[in-house]
């Protein structure tokens, strides 16, 4: 959506924009805006073309800027060329945040949304869990049909655990095969109804790669935000957790007590 300052551009011209536009003023919120044409920089996290009366230095401030009078074929090329960039800078900003290999939250972006979930906890006085998912004796698949396959039994496993968490929790990779689930507004007692839905799903899968059946399980450890714990706090106790559901035999879910 491109937004227009009221006023700044004659109608006639806008007749023929050939962009979608609302025309703004500053109380106009902004949610749905990819690219703002004003006269000043309404919202710096936008994409900005600045009209302006002559060449200044507020220019280096703008993503880009167009001179008066209008010309409505410039003004086209300049949207045009805007969106395009907004659409890669998303783009970008998308793979800074992605697992390459599960197409997940990485590190950085699962760690981001976990501190998040904390203010919005701590806001709201709710609670919400956390499953340390690490896979069990991923090593054997390794060393058995090779990394690529390793590669695929990840790749899938993780696309069916997907779909048994809810569409407003999260689920990020940490390293290997070791991923943290953040289980928004949820009790103790409705986590482990989600993580033994994931546990189940995982353990009666048969992942075929190659000619081979591969199946595989994984641990769980599960930690729960009461209102008082930071980040570290919370990864450290699922950690925890995970390693005692391997101890117990794996494939199993424990929360840390």
């Amino acid at each position: 959506m491109i937004a227009i300052e009221k006023g700044i551009i004659d109608k006639k011209i806008l007749k023929k924009l050939k962009f979608e536009y609302v025309l703004i003023d500053k109380n106009t919120e902004l949610n749905s805006v990819n690219i703002i044409v004003s006269s000043d920089i309404v919202n710096s996290d936008i994409y900005t073309i600045l009209v302006v009366d002559s060449m200044s230095e507020n220019l280096l401030e703008a993503d880009d800027f167009i001179l008066n009078p209008i010309n409505i074929e410039e003004l086209n090329y300049r949207v045009e060329l805007g969106l395009k960039k907004v659409k890669l800078i998303n783009e970008l900003r998308k793979l800074s945040l992605i697992d390459y290999l599960t197409g997940v939250y990485n590190r950085r972006a699962i760690t981001d949304i976990l501190k998040k979930e904390i203010e919005r906890s701590k806001r709201e006085n709710r609670t919400f869990v956390i499953s340390m998912l690490d896979f069990d004796n991923f090593k054997k698949v390794n060393d058995t049909y090779g990394h690529d396959a390793g590669d695929e039994v990840l790749r899938k496993t993780i696309e069916l655990i997907r779909k048994k968490i809810r569409y407003y929790d999260s689920i990020g990779r940490l390293g290997g095969e070791e991923f943290l689930i953040v289980l928004s507004n949820i009790s103790k007692e409705n986590a482990l109804k989600v993580t033994e839905r994931i546990r189940l799903a995982v353990e009666n899968n048969i992942v075929h790669i190659n000619g081979h059946q591969i199946k595989i399980t994984v641990s769980q450890g599960l930690s729960i935000f009461d209102g008082n714990k930071n980040v570290d706090q919370l990864i450290k106790e699922a950690d925890l957790a995970v390693y005692k559901a391997k101890d117990n035999g794996k494939n199993k879910i424990e929360f840390y007590e």
